[in-house]
């Protein structure tokens, strides 16, 4: 799915047919970067594209000696850590939805201020939304949600 650069943009996201709330979509580092940090409310959610070039080979990115690390661990490690995200000056806590390329749920987690989290899978996106949503539109892993451009 490709997404256009302008935070305006909304998308409405979709599970099970159910509307789950409207979603902005973040491209640029700076939009990534910053997310919902700061915010008081969160009266939208955030779709966080992890760009390609993060998760195309990402464990050349540290260079760590062979005899530290077990690689088979360390594998499924590096693939997961550029979808991990955090809540480094968050005012409120949020859900977070991780979703594989086709937009498949991969792992959900509730995250509160000043916290850390890396998925449990791969993920290509990662959502930011309300506190509980989850819950409320029961949103399960395996289930394929979507995105539908409202302007």
């Amino acid at each position: 799915m490709k997404f256009n650069n302008n935070m305006n943009l909304m998308y409405v996201l979709k599970n099970k047919n159910k509307i789950i709330s409207k979603v902005k979509c973040g491209n640029s580092f700076y939009d990534r970067f910053k997310g919902l940090m700061f915010k008081k409310e969160v009266d939208f959610g955030f779709l966080i594209k992890i760009p390609k070039n993060r998760l195309k080979n990402p464990k050349n990115r540290l260079k760590t000696s062979k005899n530290t690390l077990n690689h088979s661990n360390m594998n499924t490690f590096f693939k997961r850590f550029p979808s991990s995200i955090h809540s480094f000056f968050m005012l409120v806590a949020i859900d977070i939805v991780f979703l594989d390329d086709n937009f498949n749920v991969v792992d959900l987690k509730t995250l509160y201020p000043w916290r850390f989290y890396i998925p449990k899978a791969v993920s290509f996106y990662v959502i930011e939304l309300k506190l509980g949503t989850i819950k409320k539109y029961e949103i399960a892993i395996g289930n394929k949600l979507k995105l539908i451009k409202i302007n």
